[in-house]
């Protein structure tokens, strides 16, 4: 493995960083993004619901709620400020989208579209310097040089590769005298388009989640079976049983953690709705 060093580390040495898995301030799980709408929510949207997950127009909006959901992380979650505020009611609505059967590959792309400029100017608030990009770069390099492995919760040594030229990349504008505030702007999103990609390639437990998922499976039976039997309990265990194949077609694949994250959201969210009946 590598043996990464940071400029100016020693501006950082008595800065309390957490030496836990926290990256960019967001601890390390199998969480799906805060800014995601609630399960009651996304029962309210449709009773069926559109499951190719690898659609690239889905993937996306996956990436931008990531990267979202990171800055918020980084920043502050202050229920007066504005630009907060608008980048959590484009990600709301986002999601709901995602989950609708209706929704289409225009409507995604405009989704996309409408949160990468509410994430910028939520970007543009709070960087008005170098200081936080430098923060975190330096605090990516810390985690990185104690969780690379293959155990769940670890990144792969190549994903870890591609964070650290990240971090250079970034660092490059951190420390150049002539640089300005636009480019440690964009240097910060690069910064979290990276962080993304480095969790969404993290190693988890597909078995234990394929464990899980049966498990599902069987309380949802077992519910069923003691159900007066409708038409409208027969569409939901249909929906609930196509969400439960995707997920577990997802997890038997080398599918990335984003995808597994929004599908098994998903199974939850048909889930509820079969309970709900």
């Amino acid at each position: 493995m590598k043996t990464w060093n940071v400029r100016h580390t020693k501006t950082w040495v008595s800065t309390t960083l957490a030496c836990s898995l926290l990256l960019g301030g967001t601890s390390i799980s199998l969480s799906l993004p805060t800014y995601a709408a609630t399960v009651s929510e996304q029962t309210q949207t449709s009773q069926t619901t559109n499951t190719n997950w690898n659609q690239p127009e889905k993937k996306a909006l996956l990436h931008e709620l990531a990267m979202s959901d990171w800055a918020a992380e980084d920043f502050y979650r202050d229920p007066d400020n504005e630009e907060y505020q608008a980048v959590k009611a484009a990600s709301d609505k986002a999601y709901k989208l995602l989950l609708h059967p209706s929704t289409t590959t225009a409507q995604l792309k405009a989704a996309t579209l409408t949160l990468k400029k509410k994430l910028d100017a939520y970007i543009n608030l709070y960087i008005q310097d170098a200081s936080i990009v430098e923060r975190q770069t330096f605090q990516m390099v810390r985690v990185l040089q104690s969780s690379v492995g293959t155990t769940p919760g670890t990144y792969p040594q190549d994903a870890a590769d591609d964070m650290y030229a990240v971090i250079e990349q970034v660092q490059s504008v951190v420390y150049d005298e002539s640089a300005n505030i636009e480019q440690f702007r964009q240097a910060y999103r690069s910064y979290i388009a990276g962080a993304v990609q480095l969790r969404d390639r993290m190693n988890i437990d597909r078995s234990e989640r394929l464990n899980h998922l049966q498990i599902q499976i069987e309380q949802a039976e077992e519910w069923i079976n003691q159900q007066p039997d409708s038409s409208e309990l027969q569409k939901l265990k249909a929906d609930f049983d196509r969400q439960t194949s995707d997920l577990e077609t997802l997890l038997n694949s080398k599918s990335v953690l984003l995808v597994i994250e929004a599908a098994s959201r998903s199974v939850e969210a048909a889930y509820e709705r079969l309970k709900q009946a």
